[in-house]
């Protein structure tokens, strides 16, 4: 009997290692040399589809701060998880400070810097006002005289950090005004550091001719009532079976410059809309543009919650 025994415990412990044997099989991953290259972050800058080169990323860095050591930029091209596929560069100041700075490849944008010269603060933000006084600052550097005269504070909020690792910033926001009329294609929006103050990106949109090209009808321009009936229209058309909407309520408007397709531009009034049957509130408004002369819908983005 005892031998039994041993012989079915042998069997039940042969039985039960094959099975975990298997199930262990079932469970391996196995990984080639190729596809855990396939994973790395860094890229072949020789076989990476790129716009910015590395020398060009040089050049960028070097035209926003001439304080670099000339042989001290080192970079690599990386896919990283938060910014996509840059140009992470490296360099020191004169002082030997060092300082890293983030490159989009496709547009050449600075994403980041990290400025080892730069005192951050004791509570690691910059106040709103000081983000936008940098700002105009560093603008006043890159804009011709008559450009800033054409130039308008538009707006400047902070953004939370994208990673835990990394700073938080401010978004300012310029419009670009002609003859007293916003552009809603031209402008510019920097980026602030909010714990260093430091600019780490500008971007510029300068593309519309002078006024003399536009279509506009100066005798016939909406008032702002006028344009917010025909959005009423509009909705009533889109939503209420063709009855005017009662309940689309203008929350933001702005007569601005508008590029249709037909290659015009048009005087518009770009207006944020709430309706509350629509789901759209404060803090998910509608958007339209509304052609000053006609009443013509030019653009219009809303979700229907």
């Amino acid at each position: 009997m005892k031998i039994t025994h041993i012989l079915i415990a042998i069997l039940l412990l042969t039985a039960m290692t094959i099975i975990g044997s298997i199930a262990s099989d079932q469970e391996w991953i196995i990984t080639t040399k190729e596809e855990q290259s396939s994973h790395s972050k860094y890229l072949d800058p020789n076989t990476a589809d790129v716009k910015v080169s590395f020398e060009e990323a040089k050049n960028i860095l070097n035209s926003k701060n001439t304080d670099l050591k000339a042989d001290s930029i080192n970079g690599k091209l990386i896919n990283d998880s938060d910014f996509g596929i840059i140009w992470r560069l490296t360099s020191k100041t004169s002082n030997d400070e060092s300082i890293i700075v983030g490159i989009d490849a496709d547009d050449g944008n600075i994403l980041f810097i990290y400025d080892d010269s730069k005192e951050t603060r004791a509570d690691n933000k910059i106040s709103k006002e000081e983000a936008i006084k940098n700002a105009e600052k560093y603008m006043e550097n890159e804009l011709s005289d008559e450009q800033q005269k054409e130039v308008q504070f538009e707006t400047a909020f902070y953004l939370e950090p994208v990673a835990d690792d990394l700073p938080g910033s401010y978004h300012v926001s310029y419009d670009r005004m002609i003859n007293g009329i916003a552009s809603l294609s031209d402008g510019i929006v920097i980026m602030v550091n909010a714990e260093t103050g430091y600019v780490t990106s500008y971007t510029e949109l300068w593309n519309m001719p002078e006024e003399d090209t536009y279509v506009v009808n100066k005798e016939v321009i909406l008032t702002e009532k006028e344009a917010a009936e025909y959005l009423k229209q509009f909705i009533g058309n889109e939503a209420y079976d063709g009855k005017v909407s009662s309940t689309t309520e203008v929350i933001k408007s702005k007569l601005v410059w508008k590029y249709t397709g037909k290659n015009e531009i048009r005087l518009a009034w770009w207006m944020q809309f709430t309706d509350p049957k629509l789901g759209l509130d404060g803090s998910l408004p509608g958007l339209v543009c509304i052609d000053a002369n006609t009443g013509e819908v030019l653009i219009a983005d809303y979700i229907i919650g």
